[in-house]
């Protein structure tokens, strides 16, 4: 995912995204991914931590009775 896709998933602003990445080089506890200038942040990891079905998928519900 870009960088201002996952700002604004997280609810911070991008300036902030890109400097905790510049600081870490993880956002959220997520490595990031850079080709080139290009910064990327797996989907996958940063879907499971917000508890986001993939593109796809539907969610599971557990009935606990």
């Amino acid at each position: 995912m870009d960088v201002p896709e996952v700002a604004e998933l997280l609810g911070i602003s991008r300036p902030h995204c890109y400097q905790t990445i510049s600081e870490t080089d993880s956002v959220a506890g997520i490595s990031v991914i850079r080709i080139g200038q290009r910064i990327k942040v797996p989907a996958a990891p940063l879907r499971k931590l917000l508890g986001i079905a993939a593109p796809g998928q539907m969610s599971r519900e557990v009935n606990v009775s």
